[in-house]
């Protein structure tokens, strides 16, 4: 099973993944977390990331192929929603990355969302955001569109807006259950 959870920062994507691994106790899951780009000039971060993708689309389809079960705690879909706004340029070749990947049936990708008020208010000072509401709702735009956008058939937007965190984390886990389930 390969999970891509994605979403601005602040939505719960870390709680998300410890429950997930909470619930599928007898499974072991690799936990993988998608990186940051480092600060370089736009032209060398442009050409990092193609080879990092490159080399992440490898290695989704190693995992499939073995049955190797991973959550990524953010995922190529981050790379199409910051770079636009952060970095001044648009990765839109990795959806056409994205269809290597060979999709089985255990390939979810869920994105968690919220109000944009709601993230400043759980802002850290650790976002690249830094608070800005109209970057966050930047974000939040970006990734319903490339949830939508995406090939992976079984995704899920958790919009965490007039929800209690626990019931959008469960929201998640209950719709990979749901097609687990159905595949039995």
């Amino acid at each position: 099973m390969i999970i891509f959870i994605t979403g601005p920062d602040r939505c719960g994507k870390d709680t998300l993944v410890r429950e997930i691994r909470q619930r599928f106790n007898s499974v072991v899951f690799h936990q993988l977390h998608y990186l940051p780009i480092p600060k370089m000039s736009s032209s060398e971060q442009q050409a990092y990331e193609k080879t990092m993708n490159n080399e992440y689309f490898h290695m989704i389809n190693f995992y499939s192929e073995n049955n190797i079960n991973v959550i990524f705690n953010r995922c190529h879909i981050d790379s199409l929603v910051y770079a636009p706004i952060y970095r001044g340029y648009s990765n839109e070749y990795i959806l056409g990355d994205e269809k290597k990947i060979k999709l089985k049936d255990n390939i979810f990708l869920i994105t968690l969302i919220d109000e944009a008020s709601k993230i400043v208010q759980r802002e850290d000072g650790q976002s690249q955001n830094k608070g800005d509401i109209g970057k966050i709702q930047q974000e939040i735009d970006f990734h319903k569109k490339y949830n939508q956008a995406s090939c992976i058939k079984k995704k899920f937007i958790v919009d965490m807006t007039n929800k209690n965190f626990q019931s959008g984390i469960n929201e998640a886990v209950e719709f990979i259950l749901y097609y687990l389930n159905k595949s039995d």
